[in-house]
């Protein structure tokens, strides 16, 4: 047995047992961002520690090559970004006539542009997200549960009544 096998084994028992298992789950997120500061600040420690006792090799050069070429990279996010803020671009709808011309797509018809342009459709659209709205979303799952129970139950009776033989025969057409 070796040490990864031991990991194995320890990582299954902490998942099995459900305590442990949400515990772990709610404080991964937070392990992770500590160990995603922790590791680079002490691989950066050890390469100061190496260049300045004089115990220099290639890794170090790739690593100090790679810090750099991150670095310039994420300076050119950031400014980017910053660019960005000093002029946002507007919010628009996407323009489907110029979509419809790409290959692939389907045609947008005129007529259809006209009848979403017209009033009645507009009050369609207007009764139909009021009623949308209306809707009590946070019972959706109690209200799918009671409607799926009594479909459960209905067809658990008639299986019984079926099995007992009580069940109602249709009667033949008259000939």
């Amino acid at each position: 047995m070796n040490t990864l096998t031991i990991v194995v084994l320890l990582a299954l028992a902490i998942w099995w047992y459900k305590p442990l298992r949400v515990f772990l789950i709610q404080r991964t997120n937070r392990t992770v961002k500590v160990l995603l500061v922790v590791f680079p600040l002490l691989f950066l420690g050890r390469l100061v520690y190496r260049i300045y006792s004089g115990e220099q090799d290639d890794w170090d050069v790739v690593t100090l090559t790679v810090g750099v070429l991150l670095l310039l990279w994420l300076s050119l996010v950031w400014f980017t970004n910053w660019l960005e803020r000093r002029r946002p671009t507007k919010v628009r709808a996407p323009d489907l006539a110029t979509l419809s011309k790409l290959p692939g797509m389907p045609r947008v018809p005129g007529v259809a542009q006209q009848v979403a342009a017209s009033p009645e459709a507009r009050r369609v659209a207007r009764a139909a997200a009021d009623a949308a709205a209306g809707v009590d979303w946070d019972n959706v799952a109690v209200g799918v549960g009671r409607t799926s129970g009594r479909l459960f139950a209905r067809f658990k009776k008639s299986l019984a009544e079926d099995a007992s033989g009580n069940a109602k025969r249709p009667v033949p057409p008259a000939s």
